[in-house]
């Protein structure tokens, strides 16, 4: 179904099963990585999931033994009509995110013939909390459009790296997760964390 090779080596070396208590695996026999729970971890939740679908209405079918494999490593997998897909896409990545996701297709996936979908759910406090009062300020867009948002602020001592194409900051969370926030484009990012 899906094998990534090396990031699923280092997600396993990173949050060994062991040490995290997690409740169900998803790496099957030949190594290919499917999905997996950590659920609650002192505080942290951390949950990765995967689904696929199939548009009947166009060429291709799931076989029986693909089928059952799939399932049997706990992701999503389903056939149906294309105009079934948004509706159960969407309510997949809504559960699947506790809510925080409730949309991540729209009408014109009714034209696709398979949609691949995972999503990471992370539920962590920051070690350094963010104290208010926050502060409306000025925020630009993708678009370059300017609009007001509330900015939270901080002084503090955090892992960062910075060249000509990104910078980056490392902000640590509880039960062993850091959020790694990224402006600009870059490539080798684990090279720059070090």
């Amino acid at each position: 179904f899906l094998s990534w090779g090396e990031t699923v080596m280092g997600v396993q070396e990173a949050l060994t099963a062991e040490s995290m208590g997690m409740e169900d695996g998803g790496v099957d026999d030949e190594g290919n990585f499917i999905g997996m729970s950590w659920g609650n971890l002192g505080g942290s939740t951390f949950k990765i999931a995967n689904g696929i679908w199939h548009n009947t209405n166009e060429p291709g079918v799931f076989k029986d033994d693909y089928k059952a494999r799939v399932e049997r490593l706990s992701a999503a997998i389903e056939a149906m009509p294309g105009s079934e897909l948004k509706d159960a896409i969407n309510n997949w990545a809504n559960e699947a995110t506790n809510g925080l996701i409730p949309r991540v297709v729209g009408d014109e996936v009714a034209q696709s013939n398979n949609v691949l979908a995972n999503a990471l759910y992370l539920k962590a406090s920051w070690i350094n909390q963010f104290e208010g009062p926050f502060e409306e300020e000025d925020f630009t867009t993708k678009s370059g459009d300017v609009v007001k948002k509330t900015m939270m602020t901080q002084e503090t001592k955090f892992r960062y790296y910075a060249d000509e194409q990104c910078s980056l900051a490392i902000l640590p969370m509880y039960d062993g997760f850091s959020m790694m926030v990224v402006k600009g484009d870059t490539y080798d990012i684990q090279n720059k964390m070090n």
